[in-house]
């Protein structure tokens, strides 16, 4: 999925991340990514509050958390 970020392909790297996240659920930086996704690129903004919330509810230490609470502020303000 990153790969096809990097590459200005989204819509190829949701379909990635969605496929990671159904074998593994619980995969925070899926759910990260695919908030950053939705929220930046893909115009969604209800996929990516989703995305962000599942993110910060599995892996709220993680360091990237403040950075998501960010966004996520941004896209629900």
């Amino acid at each position: 999925g990153l790969l096809y970020a990097r590459e200005g392909k989204p819509r190829e790297a949701a379909a990635e991340l969605r496929t990671t996240l159904a074998y593994c659920p619980e995969d925070c930086r899926a759910h990260r990514y695919l908030g950053e996704l939705y929220g930046m690129q893909l115009n969604d903004r209800e996929k990516a509050v989703l995305h962000l919330e599942v993110f910060l509810e599995l892996c709220p230490a993680d360091r990237m958390s403040e950075d998501v609470r960010a966004l996520l502020n941004k896209l629900t303000w």
